[in-house]
């Protein structure tokens, strides 16, 4: 298996090996030079530079349009709950839906397109440095669909209705469909040697109907008559965790070709890895839900003064991204980790500690801000990289689906988690306090995440070096 070549995470530089067949072998070129070269150069699905542009505009565009969706329906979430008549107590709940479908939707929308998206570039891009800006610049779109979401709902809350916020998202859903019909390299994808599967339909059911219910059941149990003595609230809970208990087991014994696969699961810290960026997306979810809210709310911000507020997250953002993509080969990926899990912590710590009189923007919201975007996109962009490179190719789509799906995951069940608490400490405590109680957890969630990160997060530099497949070709060859 490929695991059993890796060195805590990425592959090792390539040795010398006349077994191994690499493409684009010039006979007076060491096999070292051959795959540092390969590893800079455009994959040979495009005929030009143009074609790459327009198929990864395409692909980037489905990362914008995910945050854009996931940031600015906070911003848009109190006209419409006025409007519709959307209690106080139920707002979390539509945003940890919208994620929750995500994780778990049956191919719909970003379930479907965020996990094909990743799996076309992995399966395209060499392992190098080509791959890593590829992927820098994917983590980009979602930095400026989250601040692009904020800004056209925050001006659509000051000024329009907000229905109109959706309608510019289905606008620019339908310029993405366009661009990738034209350009993605149907030949290259469709001659793709990897071997026929059957669609796992058992385990898709099981996970969708385990997922759902259970954080249906943890997010309604802080509004129900009795909370968790509310019978509805235990039987959803007990069906859920009974379908994901069915879902382990159909997964390691009845279906031949699982959704989830344990040779996915056994590369080095693979798994710990899952369980941080579970948690570090988690903090995300606090940061831009219940801090929208509280800024809204308790502080008294306008939907335009939240925009320029989060100005910082796309301008940060946008260039962390470009930088890391340039640094992944040089700098190890323990330490990006490291540095991951510590702004994480420091942004929920700045909004836990905001003075009850609100502080000063700049002294608490402006540097949680930044903290916060370095949090989520330092880690997810080397998350992606080091996912993509360590399975092999008939395993690229379900990588990308497992990544966002923990990525989503962890914001549904943190937000669910939060509401517990926020809901349970306001009928004490008042609204403000009860915001405040959310980013004190979520400081504990980002710690737990970083303790992890300290312990198991000891991914290598992404450098130039064979594929998964090849490195399986290499060792059955030996």
């Amino acid at each position: 298996m490929a695991a059993e070549n890796l060195h805590g995470g990425f592959h090792t530089p390539c040795k010398s090996s006349s077994r191994l067949t690499v493409p684009g072998n010039p006979q007076d070129e060491s096999p070292s030079a051959r795959i540092e070269r390969l590893g800079r150069e455009r994959p040979s699905a495009f005929p030009n530079l143009w074609t790459e542009l327009f198929c990864l505009f395409g692909i980037i565009m489905s990362q914008f349009l995910t945050e854009f969706f996931v940031s600015g329906f906070t911003v848009i979430l109190p006209p419409l709950a006025r409007e519709l008549k959307i209690p106080q107590a139920s707002q979390v709940w539509p945003a940890t839906a919208f994620s929750l479908a995500h994780s778990t939707g049956p191919g719909l929308g970003a379930a479907a397109f965020l996990p094909t998206g990743v799996m076309i570039i992995g399966s395209l891009y060499r392992p190098g440095p080509r791959k890593n800006l590829v992927f820098a610049i994917y983590g980009t779109a979602g930095v400026l669909g989250f601040f692009g979401g904020i800004a056209i709902a925050g001006i659509v809350g000051q000024f329009l209705h907000w229905s109109y916020y959706f309608w510019i998202g289905a606008a620019l859903a339908a310029i993405t469909l366009i661009a990738s019909i034209c350009a993605m390299p149907y030949s290259t994808l469709a001659n793709d040697s990897r071997k026929k599967v059957k669609m796992d339909y058992l385990g898709a059911i099981c996970i969708v109907c385990g997922l759902v219910l259970t954080i249906f059941a943890i997010t309604q149990s802080a509004h129900a008559p009795s909370g968790w003595k509310t019978p509805y609230v235990l039987v959803i809970f007990l069906l859920g965790i009974m379908f994901l208990a069915g879902t382990w087991y159909v997964e390691k014994n009845v279906v031949s070709d699982p959704l989830l696969p344990a040779s996915l699961f056994s590369v080095k810290s693979m798994t710990p890895l899952l369980i941080a960026l579970l948690l570090l997306y988690g903090t995300w979810g606090i940061f831009s839900v219940n801090g929208s809210l509280y800024f809204q709310t308790v502080l008294s911000a306008s939907p335009l003064q939240v925009v320029l507020w989060y100005i910082p997250i796309g301008v940060v953002g946008l260039v962390v991204s470009v930088i890391e993509g340039y640094i992944l080969h040089l700098v190890p990926g323990h330490v990006i980790m490291i540095i991951s899990g510590l702004a994480a912590v420091g942004s929920q710590l700045l909004l836990a500690c905001i003075p009850p009189s609100g502080g000063s923007y700049w002294a608490w919201i402006f540097p949680s801000s930044i903290l916060s975007t370095l949090g989520i996109d330092l880690s997810t962009i080397l998350m992606t990289v080091f996912i993509t490179t360590v399975v092999p190719s008939s395993q690229q789509g379900l990588a990308g689906g497992v990544l966002n799906s923990v990525l989503q995951l962890g914001v549904a069940l943190v937000l669910g988690l939060a509401d517990i608490i926020q809901s349970a400490v306001v009928r004490e405590t008042g609204l403000e306090k009860s915001y405040k109680a959310t980013f004190w957890f979520g400081v504990g969630v980002a710690g737990a995440s970083l303790i992890i990160l300290m312990i198991w997060g000891r991914i290598p530099k992404a450098v130039s070096s064979l594929t998964a497949d090849e490195e399986q070709e290499q060792a059955s060859s030996s």
